[in-house]
This record gives structure tokens, C-alpha cells and sequence, in this order.
């Protein structure tokens, strides 16, 4: 990385604010989805229905369940060796999001008094025990999460406005953009404000203390998903709370344009 990115630098004559940039480079898993038809159950997915142990109840909101986001098989996600991941190395992570905003005006965008808007499950049993279970009133295709670790690099202020345009060019060139940002851990790409000051707050925990559990970017090729205005929704959680498994104490943000 480094030396790809410091030719990038030099070619667009920011060797003089070298040291900040390389600095601000961050590491995340990036999720590439890719559609099929038939799953088997228990594998990391988005969309289609969740595969879900008998005893879990489907989670609604004002009595409506639901739709399901995506799972994540945390035995898939170990494998990574990803050495910021701090989740549990077996299981299943699933979440959950009320997406009614084109029909509704009660659009859930991570306020506290639609705590049930959302929701992130956990269970740590034998994930072969797993099967289909169809609740919600609309789904996604189902596309199988491919996993990979990637550098990124944020956008970060520069002192001039000849310097901001030459990053943006250096940035683009980087990371060519158009393909969604389907993301866990690293920092959440945020459109509005930024997302873990945003959330944080209401997990009593500082910035530099949350986690990107998952971020889903709209996607209609894939997902055939278009949140708000190209936005984005996301799901936090505090390393408090993570490391006492706390997920019903995540947090979610929906950022549009």
C-alpha cells in the first residue's frame, strides 16, 4: 500500500502533507455481495430470510417484523485473522432494520425513541442447526457475502482548497468509486455527520471507543436497495458492550445525501 500510495502522492504533488495522509489509512473487511438463488443455511449472506434456531423470536417493530438485513457466520469472519476483530469467533450475527421509508413517514434513522427500529441478534450455537425462517413483509435478493481486507482512506481536511481538490483526485484515483461500500470495522463512511459522534452518545461511550459492526451502501444491482438519496445505514457498537456481548445495546444510523 504504502508505495502505491506515496506514488499517488507525489503524482499529485502532495508530498508536503505526505505524512497526514498516509497516517489517516485505516484497515476494514470489505463484503462483496454476489446473487444466487439457492443458499445453503448458515452461511454469511445478505438478504433472502435468515437462517434462525427455533427459540429465537423474529424481532418486529409496533408489531411489524423486521426485514432482514443480513447474517454474518463469525467462524467465516474468524478465518480472516483480521486483528482488530474483537467479535466472537463462532456463531451468527444477524441484522435486522424497519425499511418502510417510502411507504411511511416514521422513517427510522437511529433516534432513541425508535430503539426497535432495529436490531442486531447474536447466537453462539452449532450453526448447522439453522433454517430459513420467512417473516418480514419485503426481502432482498439473497447474495452470499464474499469477505476481504482492505486499506481505505478517508477523506481528512487539508489546510487549502488547491490541496482538498488535488486529495479528492488522489482519493478517487485510489479507490475507484462506484462500487458499493459494503463494510465492517474501520470507519464508517459517513455522509451527514460523522457517524460514531453521532451514535455515541447514546451507548454512554466515547468516539474512539466504538466499533462499525456492519455498513450497507445502496446497492441496486445486487441488493436492489436504494437508502434514501444514495445514502447508507449503519450498525455501532461500543467495545464495552461488545466485549460483554451486549449486541441488543447496538446502535444504528441511516445517512442519506
Amino acid at each position: 500500500m504504502e508505495k502505491n500510495l506515496t506514488s499517488l502522492i507525489e503524482k499529485h504533488g502532495l508530498a508536503h502533507v505526505q505524512d497526514d495522509i498516509i497516517a489517516s489509512v485505516y484497515k476494514c473487511i470489505t463484503v462483496t455481495p454476489k446473487r444466487s438463488a439457492s443458499l445453503p443455511p448458515g452461511i454469511s449472506k445478505f438478504g433472502g430470510a435468515p437462517d434462525l434456531p427455533e427459540e429465537m423470536e423474529y424481532p418486529v417493530y409496533k408489531n411489524i417484523p423486521l426485514n432482514f438485513i443480513g447474517q454474518v457466520n463469525l467462524t467465516e469472519l474468524a478465518a480472516l485473522a483480521f486483528e482488530e476483530n474483537q467479535l466472537p469467533k463462532e456463531g451468527m450475527l444477524y441484522f435486522f432494520y424497519y425499511d418502510n421509508w417510502e411507504e411511511d413517514d416514521d422513517v427510522v434513522y437511529g433516534e432513541p425513541d425508535q430503539k426497535d427500529g432495529w436490531r442486531v441478534l447474536h447466537w453462539d450455537g452449532d450453526v448447522t442447526m439453522l433454517r430459513p425462517v420467512e417473516r418480514a413483509k419485503a426481502s432482498y435478493p439473497p447474495c452470499k457475502m464474499n469477505f476481504s481486507i482492505v486499506e481505505k482512506l478517508p477523506y481528512i481536511f487539508l489546510e487549502t482548497e488547491e490541496d482538498e481538490e488535488k486529495f479528492e483526485e488522489l482519493h478517487d484515483e485510489w479507490h475507484s468509486p462506484g462500487s458499493p461500500e459494503h463494510q465492517i470495522f474501520g470507519l464508517p463512511i459517513s455522509i451527514q455527520g460523522e457517524v460514531f459522534d453521532e451514535v455515541c452518545d447514546y451507548v454512554e461511550a466515547e468516539e474512539d471507543e466504538m466499533i462499525l459492526l456492519l455498513q450497507v451502501d445502496s446497492d441496486e444491482e445486487n441488493l436492489d436497495v436504494m437508502w434514501g438519496d444514495c445514502g447508507m445505514i449503519y450498525y455501532c457498537i461500543s467495545r464495552r458492550d461488545l466485549a460483554e456481548k451486549r449486541f441488543d445495546r447496538s446502535w444504528f444510523s441511516f445517512q442519506c445525501h
